[in-house]
C-alpha cells in the first residue's frame, strides 16, 4: 500500500524515487519548517484564546472548524505546489481541544450565571423579554425612550382595613398567593412587571419587547385577572382568607420608557402624563363601583375587540384635559341579554348631559331593572337628583372633576 494506492508495485516506487532525486521533485522539510510549525501552533493558540472567549457560546464550534478548514487548506497549498510538510496532527488536535474547553468552561460559568439571570429575570417578565435581554445585555444601562405602549395599575379595595385584621404573618402568605396569581395573568398575556407597590400591581405592555397589540394584551389580562380573582378567591375563602376585591386602571400612550435611577441601581419602568393617568383610571374604577376603567385612548386602541360601556367625562387630578373613560365588561357582568343595558346607560349620559334630569334617573332605573345593583346607574341617579335639587352652572359641560388621586 501507498499513500495514493491501496496497491502499487515496488518497482514503481523505486522509479518514483530515482526520479524524484534526479529531477529535484521531492517532499522537503527543512529545518526553518519546525519554526513554522510552532509559530502556527502559537498564533491558533492565541486566536482561540482571545475569539472564543468572546464569540457567542454556540459560535465557538463552528470557529474552530472554520480555522481547521483554513489550515486544512494552506497545508495541501504547501503540499501540492511547494512540496513542502506542515504538521498537521498537533494544530488540529490543539485547536479541537483548546475549543472543547473554552465551551466548557464558558458553559459551566456563563452557562450558570445567564440561568440564574434568567431565572431572576423571569420573575419580572415574560420568557420572551427575558431572551432578548439576554441576547442584548449593553440594553441594560440607563437611558430611555418614548414609545406607545399601555400601563395597567391593578389594587385591592379596603385593603388598609383588612390589613388591620390579619396577623403579620397571615397577611403576608395572602397577599403572596393573591400577587402570585395576578402575575402570572400579567406575563402569560406578554405584560412586563414594573413593580409591587404595596398591595398595588403596575404593569406595562409593549415593551421593552414590542407588541403592536400591547393594548389588546393589556385588556385581555385585566380580564382575566378579574376572572382569576373570582375562581382563587373561592378556594382562598374555604382556608379563611378574606374575599377581596381589586379595581384595575388601564390606560394607553406615549411615555418614557427605559432604565431609570442611579448609576449603581436602575429599574426598568415608564414614566409620563399617561402613567399618571393610567393611575388615576384605577382609582375612579372604587368611585364609579366598577372593576377595570380604561381611557378613550385604549377604548380606540382596541376597537370592537371587547365589549365596553361609556362611564363618564372626567378631568382628573393633575391633567386639564377632560378623558372619556369606558368600563371593560368582563364575563361576570352579562345580565340576561347579554350586554344590552348599555344601550339604556348611554341615552341616560345624553340625557345627563343635556341637563335632562328626568330622563336621565328613567333610563338609569332601565338599567337597574336589566342589571340590578349596577352601582354607575345608582351613582348617576343620585347625581341627577342633586343636580335638579341644585342645577350647575350655565357654563356646565357635563364634565366630572375627579379631585382625589
Amino acid at each position: 500500500p501507498a499513500p495514493f494506492a491501496s496497491y502499487f508495485w515496488g518497482v514503481e516506487i523505486h522509479a518514483a524515487a530515482i526520479d524524484n532525486l534526479l529531477t529535484g521533485q521531492y517532499l522537503r522539510r527543512p529545518e526553518w519548517l519546525g519554526y513554522v510549525d510552532a509559530a502556527i501552533l502559537l498564533i491558533l493558540g492565541l486566536v482561540l484564546g482571545l475569539t472564543l472567549p468572546r464569540l457567542p457560546i454556540h459560535c465557538c464550534f463552528p470557529f474552530a472548524a472554520f480555522l481547521i478548514f483554513l489550515f486544512v487548506i494552506v497545508g495541501q497549498y504547501l503540499f501540492s505546489v511547494h512540496r513542502l510538510l506542515l504538521l498537521w496532527v498537533y494544530p488540529i488536535s490543539a485547536t479541537a481541544l483548546i475549543s472543547i474547553a473554552v465551551f466548557w468552561m464558558r458553559y459551566a460559568t456563563e452557562g450558570r450565571e445567564k440561568r440564574l439571570l434568567k431565572s431572576a429575570f423571569q420573575q419580572y417578565m415574560s420568557a420572551p423579554v427575558v431572551e432578548r435581554v439576554l441576547r442584548h445585555p449593553e440594553q441594560l444601562a440607563l437611558g430611555g425612550e418614548k414609545k406607545s405602549l399601555t400601563v395597567l395599575f391593578a389594587d385591592i379595595r379596603e385593603f388598609t382595613l383588612m390589613a388591620e385584621m390579619m396577623d403579620p404573618e397571615v397577611l403576608v402568605k395572602f397577599m403572596n398567593r393573591y400577587l402570585t396569581a395576578m402575575t402570572d395573568v400579567i406575563l402569560d398575556n406578554g405584560g412586563t412587571l414594573d413593580k409591587y407597590i404595596g398591595d398595588a400591581i403596575m404593569a406595562v405592555f409593549g415593551a421593552p419587547e414590542d407588541q403592536p397589540d400591547h393594548a389588546h394584551r393589556a385588556c385581555r389580562a385585566a380580564r382575566r385577572m378579574i376572572d382569576t380573582l373570582y375562581r382563587e378567591r373561592q378556594l382562598w375563602k374555604v382556608e379563611g382568607f378574606p374575599e377581596i376585591r381589586i379595581g384595575i386602571g388601564v390606560n394607553t400612550g406615549p411615555m418614557a420608557v427605559g432604565n431609570m435611577g442611579s448609576t449603581r441601581r436602575f429599574d426598568y419602568t415608564v414614566m409620563g402624563d399617561n402613567v399618571n393617568l393610567g393611575s388615576r383610571l384605577e382609582g375612579l374604577s372604587k368611585i364609579y363601583g366598577v372593576k377595570i376603567v380604561v381611557s378613550e385612548f385604549t377604548r380606540t386602541a382596541v376597537g370592537d375587540a371587547f365589549a365596553f360601556r361609556e362611564l363618564d367625562l372626567v378631568r382628573v387630578k393633575g391633567r386639564e384635559k377632560p378623558v372619556r373613560i369606558f368600563e371593560l365588561l368582563t364575563g361576570d357582568e352579562q345580565a340576561a341579554g347579554g350586554f344590552a343595558f348599555a344601550a339604556p346607560f348611554e341615552k341616560g349620559l345624553i340625557a345627563y348631559r343635556n341637563r335632562q334630569w328626568d330622563d336621565a334617573v328613567r333610563h338609569f332605573e332601565t338599567v337597574c331593572a336589566m342589571k340590578p345593583e349596577d352601582a354607575p346607574s345608582d351613582y348617576f341617579i343620585e347625581r341627577c337628583r342633586e343636580f335638579k335639587a341644585a342645577p350647575p352652572p350655565e357654563r356646565w359641560d357635563g364634565v366630572s372633576v375627579a379631585l382625589r388621586k
